[in-house]
């Protein structure tokens, strides 16, 4: 019982600090100043417009949500989470509409090469017809080809 309590007592502290350490980052992050966003908003707003299916209440909340962490010159942390099919690569492709509009790149990473391929594929349909340039690395590519696309690309999905 009592290398229970010992045990538990470490624990308890080890939390806090943690705790602690959690809290000073967060204030840090609040202080930072982030690159400010000015993106085409005639053309994310057409953009927007051609998602072909209709936006869930959700979906709209995290748009907004996402839209706003943009417009603000600090740093964003926002995670977006949901089942299979519910809408997150929608709202992925509008942020990252947002950024590129602004002229900077976005990085997509993909923990399966699987998910590669099909949000490569649907980022190439979504964004047809605007000039953004769209590329894929995966481990399947050889290193010459993953060295000539990093010359371009302002879309990265990885």
């Amino acid at each position: 019982l009592q290398n229970w309590q010992n045990r538990k007592a470490i624990l308890k502290n080890r939390v806090k600090e943690i705790a602690k350490d959690l809290i000073k980052i967060a204030a840090k992050r609040e202080l930072m100043k982030s690159i400010n966003m000015t993106p085409n908003l005639l053309e994310y707003d057409k953009f927007s417009s051609e998602f072909e299916f209709t936006e869930t209440s959700d979906q709209l909340k995290s748009i907004k949500e996402i839209e706003e962490d943009l417009s603000q010159a600090k740093p964003m942390d926002r995670l977006i989470c949901g089942d299979v099919g519910f809408g997150k690569t929608e709202i992925a492709m509008r942020a990252a509409f947002l950024i590129l509009s602004s002229g900077f790149q976005v990085a997509i990473v993909c923990p399966k090469v699987l998910l590669v391929e099909q949000h490569f594929k649907t980022f190439c349909k979504r964004f047809s017809g605007y000039k953004y340039v769209i590329e894929k690395i995966s481990r399947f590519q050889s290193p010459q080809k993953k060295k000539k696309n990093k010359a371009k690309p302002l879309l990265w999905i990885n």
